[in-house]
């Protein structure tokens, strides 16, 4: 739309409306002028009803946002981001490593692999983390044997599992050749949160690490320094990653805030604030890191809000933030009220 007419806006409903049939979309109100006279290169993006414009007006239209928008790059202009690996049988092909060893499968038949939001407990994981979770009793093993050519091997009873009915059903195995083997893709740099109770998360990666279609994986260009690495991550986690988040993600039902790939390509990153300071970025990431695995989420946004937004913002960064913050708690209590709404009309229809 934005190729035919000279301005387009998004509001989204701040309500989820009574569809006809029951649907569970919140939807949106799309308005557009100027049709042949110009394009435009962005559309606007704010809360319907009128009823909601303070929230939308504070959320969007703070000056601090705008010049952090201005210091951003978009997500997917500096990296590759795609759906995890799609196995066609969770349940068969991703283990414990109680269910690993008990099958007697070695560790060459399997890939550390994260399959859930949960196991990106901070802004870093590594193997050892996928380890210790499958050790845990979370199934972040992901059966990837190399051959099941030979008779009575450990993978072959576990795929014998699946039976010929589910492999000629399922579209993703029928897809395949072998069936078996499922296609991984390259090594994540980064696992991006699919579904979020609050904002995304960005986590880099250490180590040969893969991940499911429950996230998608990241892949930075060759160009990206780590200190540019270390702020995109960090930059999810500040007040206006947080706020960006809650812009440009989808709200499904729950209230759940979800990204699919364009969104995901759509996140604003800081870039190139720090170009010759990497040590100091790799100590604030670690502190981030550990208080967000320790649950103190408020303390990792104040750490990389004062990193990386002083950069941006300067001397009067301090009630830049606190506006953006504000704008944060406003559209998460919309959100969050939609999903009170979705719970009552459940009830009401069971009584």
């Amino acid at each position: 739309m934005c190729g035919y007419f000279s301005v387009v806006s998004l509001y989204e409903l701040a309500e989820r409306p009574s569809w006809h049939g029951g649907a569970q979309e919140r939807g949106a109100v799309v308005l557009a002028e100027g049709y042949g006279h110009a394009t435009c290169d962005s559309y606007l993006r704010g809360i319907w009803p009128p009823c909601s414009e303070e929230i939308c007006e504070r959320s969007y239209e703070l000056s601090a946002y705008r010049d952090l928008i201005s210091a951003s790059r978009p997500l997917g202009e500096v990296a590759s981001i795609s759906i995890g690996a799609v196995t066609g049988c969770n349940s068969k092909f991703l283990l414990t490593e109680a269910e690993r060893t008990s099958l007697g499968l070695s560790l060459e038949d399997v890939t550390p692999t994260a399959s859930r939001a949960r196991h990106v407990e901070g802004i870093i994981i590594t193997d050892e983390d996928l380890l210790r979770l499958a050790r845990d009793g979370q199934k972040t093993w992901l059966l990837t044997p190399r051959s099941i050519a030979d008779r009575g091997t450990p993978a072959r009873k576990r795929l014998a599992k699946i039976t010929k009915h589910q492999r000629r059903s399922t579209c993703w195995m029928n897809k395949r050749n072998p069936w078996w083997r499922v296609e991984t893709g390259p090594n994540c740099d980064a696992l991006f949160t699919y579904m979020n109770e609050h904002g995304p998360r960005l986590a880099l990666t250490s180590g040969k690490i893969i991940c499911t279609n429950t996230l998608h994986r990241v892949v930075f260009n060759s160009m990206v320094s780590e200190a540019d690495r270390l702020l995109s991550a960090l930059t999810f986690i500040s007040s206006f990653g947080q706020l960006a988040g809650e812009a440009i993600g989808r709200v499904y039902g729950g209230g759940v805030l979800k990204f699919e790939l364009t969104e995901a390509r759509s996140m604003p990153i800081i870039f190139g604030v720090y170009p010759h300071d990497t040590g100091v970025l790799q100590a604030v990431a670690q502190r981030v890191n550990f208080a967000l695995r320790a649950g103190a989420v408020d303390a990792a946004r104040d750490l990389a809000d004062e990193a990386l937004l002083t950069r941006v913002l300067g001397p009067s960064w301090k009630s830049a933030v606190a506006e953006l913050r504000e704008a944060v708690r406003q559209k998460r209590e919309a959100r969050h009220a939609g999903r009170a709404v979705r719970g009552l009309d459940e009830r009401r229809a069971i009584l």
